[in-house]
């Protein structure tokens, strides 16, 4: 068979197929007599026969592959510029390389791939490309950097500052404050205040005054208002009773009581008081405590008094005390010791004498024997005049004795060396009269109490604690210690009470956890003294009603429940779960903590090789360099050598040269192998015979 010349025209040539005339995408429409054309292809042609199509690419695109040149028009991406850009993607532009959107999201989207649907209260639908935060104002009842948050139902409408949440206009009835979460005062009558300052808004009710109307007006005020400044009661006082506030008694007044101001009696005085306002008392000496209400003279006197108001006392050595109410004379004679018409002589040596002459007929005080001329011991108590007196005749004591002596005529001393609170005894025994002084027991105060009684009281006679022991002891005199673990124990058996901190058990003998913490509201109880559980939590990184179970390694610091072991905050990098115990797998970036701790989301894309929302999905294996878009499995930069295909899962017929072909439609890109042609290369050339 002859070689075939090229055809200047490849509408003028046909291959040996008659009835499929060649189109005309040659360049110049140059072509051989097997139509492959021989110089290039037209605009977004490849080929040989320059019949397949790039109709993605921003110019030209190879003519053997048909990946594109300079890039992809808007809306595609890939070498080949056949995958198309998320929608909501601005102007539909992204990367040719890794399909991230280039210029931003459409209104209402954001995240790399504009994915991400911005929050629902966005008003005018816009956020953050990056973060999602809305960009604008909230909806109206909403706030926060993501309008999540709701405003104060109290607030009136119910707007607030997008930044702080703090209420934009006016609270409804009953509350106050910048974000209205105050309650008006009760005692405003309107249930309205003041927003700044919660002042109650007009009137109080009756009987409250004050800018809250939070004082009460006096129950002293007549009817049921008081100033709402000062509390003065604008209808008067009740009876007895003066001053702004009517706060002043005007006792001495009868039922018609005072002027408010001046406290003048409107009526007359009751028994016993006198003067313009009722306020002076009359003579003690006036009988009846009856006096004159202008002058305050008594018409009659008691006993022991005389003069115009009865102020004078008749002398105290009148007999019974009695004197005349003119004079003062003494009426019915002398007191014993005393003689003479005033009775202002005093008897020798005698106790009693002739009120005439003023002969002795009896000893005076401090004296006895047959002439009164013995003195009474100096240790005998005195009389209520404050004298030494002692019997007549024997001089025995007849009141008690002086502190420090007992005995009949109080001549034995006390034996209550220094610990009896007073120097007196009992005038018979000699025990001490008092108590001991604090420490000592026993008749004379002369033993030693022990010193672990709390409040250091005893029984006087026995010395057994009267209250409970210190810390630590026991028994009636509180001189047992309790065992080492106890801080206190029963009074009487020793059991324990309290345990030493970081014990517990009946008696104090188990150790609490040392991962307890110090409880705050019980004391310094580490655990509970009966059940070992730890009064106030767990150290970090440990749980559980004893803390003996220790918190998992991945969550953050280490921090979790205390009741169910949950981690508290986030997990370390590359973990996810409630305890942290899922691995993140395949995720790309693995050093920024690459995935969501909640559902183990990727959040930086896969590694090569993998696609889906936690990259655990494998791509196809003929994917080239095992890439794949990660939300789809479409391989991003086209096939392996040798394959083609949606999934890159079609082999290449191996008689096309060099094993290569369309990775859409299996085509050969660089022409059939010796003694084979078609698009495919799946016819085989007969040679002549």
């Amino acid at each position: 068979m002859s070689e075939q010349q090229d055809i200047p025209d490849c509408e003028a040539s046909t291959t040996e197929d008659h009835d499929n005339p060649v189109e005309n995408n040659c360049f110049q429409g140059k072509c051989d007599a097997s139509g492959i054309c021989t110089v290039s292809c037209n605009f977004k042609r490849y080929g040989q026969k320059c019949d397949m199509q790039c109709p993605n690419c921003l110019t030209t695109c190879n003519r053997n592959t048909g990946l594109c040149d300079t890039g992809c028009v808007d809306g595609y991406h890939g070498n080949d510029c056949l995958q198309s850009c998320n929608s909501n993607c601005l102007n539909n532009e992204c990367s040719q390389v890794d399909s991230k959107c280039s210029s931003g999201c459409k209104p209402g989207f954001y995240g790399e791939f504009c994915q991400l649907p911005c929050g629902s209260n966005c008003n005018g639908n816009s956020c953050n490309p990056t973060t999602g935060a809305c960009s604008g104002n909230c909806f109206s009842g909403k706030y926060g950097d993501y309008c999540d948050f709701n405003c104060s139902a109290n607030c009136s409408p119910r707007t607030c500052l997008k930044v702080g949440g703090a209420c934009t206009t006016e609270c409804v009835a009953g509350y106050h404050g910048s974000y209205c979460s105050r309650a008006c005062p009760s005692s405003c009558s309107t249930n309205q205040c003041n927003k700044d300052d919660g002042t109650c808004s007009g009137n109080c009710p009756n009987m409250k005054f004050g800018t809250r109307c939070e004082l009460s007006c006096s129950s002293n005020c007549k009817g049921t208002k008081c100033d709402r400044s000062s509390g003065r009661c604008v209808g008067g006082c009740i009876a007895g009773y003066y001053g702004d506030s009517c706060e002043n008694n005007c006792t001495g007044c009868d039922n018609l009581g005072c002027d408010q101001t001046t406290a003048v009696c409107i009526g007359k005085c009751i028994d016993g008081l006198y003067g313009i306002n009722c306020n002076k008392t009359c003579s003690m000496g006036c009988l009846g405590s009856s006096c004159d209400k202008q002058t305050g003279k008594c018409s009659i006197c008691k006993e022991g008094y005389y003069g115009d108001t009865c102020a004078n006392t008749c002398s105290k050595n009148c007999k019974f005390s009695r004197c005349n109410q003119t004079t003062g004379l003494c009426s019915v004679g002398c007191a014993p010791g005393k003689f003479g018409q005033l009775c202002d002589n005093s008897c020798s040596d005698c106790a009693l004498c002739n009120q005439t002459t003023g002969t002795c007929e009896g000893c005076a005080p401090g004296k006895y024997g047959l002439n009164c001329q013995n003195n009474c011991n100096a240790n005998c108590g005195l009389s209520p005049s404050g004298e030494i007196i002692c019997d007549g005749i024997d001089g025995y004591c007849l009141n008690s004795c002086k502190d420090g002596w007992y005995g009949t005529y109080c001549s034995i001393p006390c034996n209550n060396e220094i610990h009896c609170i007073s120097s007196a005894c009992d005038r018979l025994t000699g025990r001490c009269s008092g108590n001991c002084v604090t420490g000592w027991y026993g008749a004379t105060c002369n033993l030693r109490c022990s010193d672990n009684c709390k409040g250091d009281l005893f029984d006087r006679d026995s010395g057994e604690c009267t209250y409970n022991c210190t810390s630590g002891f026991y028994g009636t005199q509180c001189k047992t210690p309790c065992v080492i673990t106890c801080t206190d124990c029963d009074r009487f058996f020793g059991t324990c009470t309290k345990c030493k901190p970081g014990f517990y058990g009946h008696n104090c003998q188990n150790q609490c956890s040392s991962h307890c913490l110090m409880a705050s509201t019980v004391g310094n109880e580490v655990c509970n003294k009966l059940t070992g559980i730890c009064n106030g939590g767990c150290a970090n990184g440990w749980y559980g009603q004893s803390c003996n179970n220790e918190c998992s390694q991945t969550c953050v610091n280490s921090e979790c429940d205390v009741d169910s072991g949950k981690c508290s905050k986030e997990c370390v990098v590359d973990k996810y779960g409630k305890y942290c115990e899922n691995s993140c797998t395949n995720c790309a970036e693995t050093s920024k903590g690459n995935c969501n701790p909640g559902n183990g989301n990727c959040l930086f894309g896969c590694d090569d090789g993998y696609y889906g929302n936690s990259c655990t999905q494998s791509c196809y294996p003929g994917c080239k360099n095992k890439k794949c878009i990660y939300s789809s499995n479409n391989c991003s930069y086209g096939c392996e050598n040798g394959l083609y295909g949606f999934s890159c899962t079609e082999t290449c017929s191996t008689n096309c040269l060099n094993n290569t072909c369309n990775q859409n439609t299996g085509f050969c890109t660089s022409g059939c192998n010796s003694s084979w042609f078609g698009q495919k290369s799946q016819n085989r050339v007969e040679h002549e015979k």
